[in-house]
């Protein structure tokens, strides 16, 4: 199996880094492949052995994306490129079409113990859902190149009769059409079914655990969140770690957690020692529930977000982006 990351566009995702000198270290018989646009710059980031494949967007791909309506100023194209990394999956597979890939978001932390030979075995398309309207695209899992096209297609239809459409919606769509011997979900929940007696965080337990991205609530990084429309609901979880991997338990039941979406981006939670932070996490979590932390870097980027969206509205990023420079 090859491990596929995917970063679009010309961000500095620090977590990123981390996570793939981690997975270097942590599962060095899994090769990893980074999957960036053809203007890359930021190679030094990206250990030796990771393999980077240069993506160039196809014509009929930019034809669709200017069809999508969702804010394309929104950090840097985050809504056109976390649909368009979906599709650039159909790349990197045709290299070696028989090999299965697991596609992973950069904030998700990949636990010591995770399944790659059970998941292997696998014939058929995985990936999480996260509550009754949403997939999840955390982790996607394709047997070979036939299965990542019939995904990419599916996906271009969809965009293609509705720009409103995200790629968790448009993954829930998929999914509705896919017939079972093509599509199944990824175990999520605790007491429904698993893998090698575990389940696959979609979100819910890492957002509960590791806190919520601090950009989204100015700064503010608060743990112990548990949605209302998430299926998943870690507040009725007990946790504990078994050496360096991590189980959940309810009042009947206890798996391993193969893997955390560290929604909060928490560099200590994708790095080395993941571990222990974890560990410390789990611990903080039983004697100061409620906690929040403040993390002054994601208040200036929250903020520097919002002035460029009002400046957009204006016809005035270019002015804001020069502005902007000045003072980096």
């Amino acid at each position: 199996m090859k491990l596929v990351f995917v970063h679009l566009g010309n961000s500095n995702p620090k977590h990123l880094w981390a996570n793939l000198e981690r997975h270097t270290e942590v599962f060095p018989g899994i090769p990893a492949t980074l999957v960036v646009s053809e203007n890359f710059t930021r190679q030094r980031h990206v250990p030796r052995s990771v393999e980077v494949v240069r993506y160039k967007r196809p014509e009929e791909t930019n034809t669709l994306l200017k069809n999508l309506d969702l804010p394309e100023s929104f950090r840097g194209g985050f809504w056109h490129f976390t649909f368009e990394r979906l599709l650039a999956l159909e790349l990197v597979h045709s290299f070696d079409p028989e090999t299965p890939i697991l596609h992973i978001e950069s904030d998700v932390l990949l636990l010591p113990n995770f399944p790659w030979l059970d998941l292997a075995q696998r014939k058929m398309l995985m990936w999480g859902q996260i509550d009754a309207k949403e997939d999840i695209a955390a982790l996607v899992f394709s047997p070979n190149l036939k299965l990542t096209r019939r995904l990419t297609s599916e996906l271009r239809q969809v965009l293609g009769r509705d720009p409103n459409t995200s790629d968790m919606r448009a993954l829930r769509e998929v999914a509705k059409v896919m017939g079972s011997t093509e599509f199944e979900y990824l175990p999520f929940d605790i007491g429904k079914t698993s893998i090698a007696g575990g389940i696959f965080d979609v979100g819910p337990i890492g957002m509960y655990l590791a806190g919520l991205d601090p950009r989204n609530s100015w700064g503010k990084r608060l743990y112990q969140v548990s949605l209302d429309h998430h299926i998943v609901k870690p507040q009725h979880m007990n946790f504990r770690m078994e050496g360096a991997n991590l189980k959940a338990s309810n009042d009947w039941i206890e798996l391993f957690v193969y893997s955390l979406h560290i929604h909060s981006k928490d560099q200590r939670m994708l790095g080395s020692k993941s571990s222990d932070a974890l560990r410390n996490l789990i611990e903080l979590q039983k004697s100061s529930p409620g906690r929040t932390d403040f993390i002054f870097s994601a208040f200036l980027t929250g903020f520097a977000q919002v002035i460029n969206e009002i400046l957009s509205k204006r016809g005035l990023t270019a002015i804001y982006k020069k502005l902007l420079k000045l003072f980096r």
